[in-house]
């Protein structure tokens, strides 16, 4: 079964709490910019103001604290394998969505699970996927009238029962990294309102 998490940056934390599953695909547009281009008319010390040249650098070493080390690469992926749990992550950089959908509806045709931690993508993204579940996690915000994108996941949750009923369940880690289970969206966020 696999795992979606966008905007992953260096975090395999949620992995933790869900021992079953063997693929995870993590997609972030750094290490170029925040938008996954190396166009930015922003520079300091001649470069440019969105970049983290040394992304990939950290992105390795934390992986390989958590025994996920890297098992093959090619353009803008990277593949890290711990081989004392099987697990497995396709790491896609450099990828912007929604602008870059394209380029992994491919690999996320089979996603069971979605991970929406600090970072709420475009739902342009779960066009043509169903029946999934959904991980929130503390320190994460969850309220419809934060998100400046419309479209994003989060906020289609709180208008949209159509884009709801793609999701089975639930999950939220919660501060002290209990996971809870709901049946809907409406239990999920009533939870989150309470505790977090």
């Amino acid at each position: 079964m696999e795992v979606l998490y966008i905007g992953a940056d260096k975090d395999i934390e949620p992995i933790h709490y869900f021992k079953e599953y063997n693929n995870f695909l993590f997609v972030d547009s750094q290490p170029y910019s925040e938008y996954g281009s190396l166009l930015s008319n922003v520079t300091i010390n001649g470069h440019d103001g969105f970049s983290r040249p040394k992304f990939i650098d950290k992105l390795n070493i934390e992986m390989n604290q958590y025994n996920f080390k890297l098992n093959g690469l090619s353009e803008n992926l990277n593949v890290y394998k711990n081989n004392k749990n099987n697990q497995k992550i396709n790491y896609y950089y450099n990828i912007s969505l929604p602008l870059m959908n394209h380029k992994i509806r491919k690999e996320i045709k089979n996603i069971k699970l979605i991970i929406v931690k600090c970072f709420d993508p475009d739902c342009s993204i779960l066009r043509n996927i169903n029946e999934i579940d959904f991980l929130g996690h503390y320190g994460s915000v969850y309220h419809k009238d934060d998100h400046e994108n419309k479209n994003s996941i989060i906020n289609q949750l709180h208008i949209n029962p159509h884009f709801r009923s793609k999701f089975k369940k639930f999950y939220y880690i919660t501060k002290k990294n209990e996971l809870k289970k709901f049946n809907n969206w409406h239990q999920f966020y009533n939870y989150y309102l309470i505790y977090h």
